[in-house]
């Protein structure tokens, strides 16, 4: 079964290649933001056939309309697991929409009343939100859409925002890099999807396929048009683009100015920037103090000076060095998951599995809320190696839902190390080389890997303290 991938002259239908508002010059409006004359946004119909044979007995915009059918799309694109979390509906804040949309209710039971989409009104805490999704009828493959109402573009463009627009301006060395250079060979990547839908149905996976397959499609198509979404969030200052979110599978079918791209990753990175917590000195040298968000943390004075001390008084043990030994050889979760088969934690099969499945249990050991480990034997079997790692962990952690503290943290430090120190070290001697980052890798061409590699080693291994293990994919 083949998803229909006929989206006519898409370049003409597109007219916006704006990526980030403050860094542009052009005419602006009273308020000083620059003013577009149109934004691109996607659709699986066509909307302006419906609206003219389907008149909405109400006065409307069809602009509104796009926007809401394009946000059933976007959301999950930028969010995969909220198709599964979700039963294939797209939640969609009704509040934040309604600053967009004044009486965008009117719109939503339009398209309900016409069988575009369909509505879940029901909440399930933990299982599932309010949500819209489109109809069987009428989910097909996406299209790019214009819209020209000024006052929707501005919102969408400028107006409530959740990225940090201060980072993104200092990041020009790689947002200069999202050119009409970089390319995608679209026909393959159309077929490359295809093919994994098809796969999909043979192993029984049909439910949300079309929406699985629009999502992610979308940030290939809009490289392909020529939009680059680029900027950093504000819980750990990540960097956004349309990499960041393209399926694996894709990057084979991107090159810039023709060339091959690859990209160097550092081996179990996780871990590898998590040891930065188990030696006192590195600690305070990545100033972990200031990135670590628990609210327990900021609040008490005493806990700061109590954790570098615990840290400093673990660090030389057994267990904390044997974690390092591991984590620097790039196979921890090798290692971890023979121990967990030894165990029978997990069954004994390939090796890619056992990996993956110790991966799993790894940062469920590690990131989970600290009473999650209760009655789960395979996090009790991670303490019991690691004691004094874990205790580091569940310190950072403690409180009543302060665990994502540990995983901001290590994003923020990630951040630092990839974009401001690495990157930024590259740009500065070398400002010809192509750079492009995966959170944390960094693409280049294949001419540019081995320079490119030496300073991530030099950088890590000097900020880090352990010697990084890293694998080269190339994207081919």
């Amino acid at each position: 079964m083949e998803i229909n991938s006929s989206v006519g002259n898409v370049s003409n239908l597109h007219s916006n290649h704006e990526s980030n508002p403050g860094l542009d010059t052009g005419p602006v409006s009273k308020d000083g933001y620059k003013i577009l004359s149109s934004l691109t946004l996607y659709v699986p119909i066509d909307i302006d056939r419906l609206l003219s044979e389907k008149p909405p007995n109400f006065r409307f915009d069809r602009d509104y309309f796009v926007y809401i059918l394009h946000l059933i799309h976007s959301i999950p694109a930028r969010k995969r697991d909220i198709i599964e979390l979700n039963d294939g509906y797209t939640p969609i804040n009704r509040k934040f929409l309604q600053k967009r949309i004044h009486g965008y209710k009117r719109y939503i039971e339009y398209l309900k009343a016409h069988g575009i989409i369909v509505e879940n009104r029901q909440y399930i805490p933990n299982k599932s939100s309010m949500g819209l999704k489109f109809s069987d009828a009428y989910n097909n493959q996406i299209v790019p859409v214009s819209i020209r109402k000024w006052t929707l573009i501005k919102n969408i463009k400028y107006l409530n925002k959740n990225y940090n627009e201060e980072l993104t301006n200092e990041f020009n060395n790689l947002k200069k890099w999202f050119n009409p250079k970089l390319t995608v060979n679209y026909d393959k990547g159309i077929d490359f999807l295809n093919q994994l839908s098809n796969d999909e149905i043979r192993n029984g996976n049909s439910q949300d396929l079309k929406l699985r397959h629009n999502c992610r499609l979308l940030p290939f198509l809009k490289i392909k048009n020529g939009e680059h979404p680029f900027y950093v969030d504000n819980t750990g200052f990540r960097l956004h683009t349309n990499l960041t979110q393209m399926l694996s599978g894709l990057r084979k079918f991107i090159k810039y100015d023709g060339k091959i791209l690859c990209s160097i990753d550092i081996s179990n990175s996780q871990l590898y920037l998590a040891s930065s917590l188990l030696d006192d000195e590195v600690f305070l040298k990545n100033d972990l103090i200031d990135k670590i968000t628990n609210p327990l943390f900021i609040s008490d004075s005493n806990y700061p000076i109590m954790l570098v001390e615990k840290i400093k008084s673990i660090k030389n043990a057994p267990d904390v060095q044997l974690f390092k030994r591991q984590v620097s050889s790039g196979k921890f979760y090798e290692n971890f998951g023979a121990v967990l088969v030894e165990n029978k934690l997990i069954e004994e099969t390939e090796i890619t599995k056992i990996r993956s499945l110790a991966k799993t249990i790894t940062f469920s050991s590690i990131y989970s809320p600290n009473t999650s480990i209760g009655y789960n034997e395979p996090m009790k079997l991670f303490k019991r190696l690691f004691p004094n790692v874990y205790e580091i962990f569940r310190i950072i952690k403690k409180g009543q839902n302060n665990h994502p503290a540990l995983s901001i943290c290590l994003q923020r430090l990630e951040s630092e190390l990839v974009l401001n120190i690495i990157c930024r070290k590259i740009s500065n001697e070398r400002p010809d080389i192509v750079l492009f980052t995966l959170h944390d890798s960094i693409i280049t061409t294949e001419d540019n890997v081995e320079f490119v590699q030496s300073v991530m080693y030099n950088v890590l291994r000097e900020r880090i303290g352990l010697v990084p293990n890293f694998k080269i994919e190339r994207w081919v």
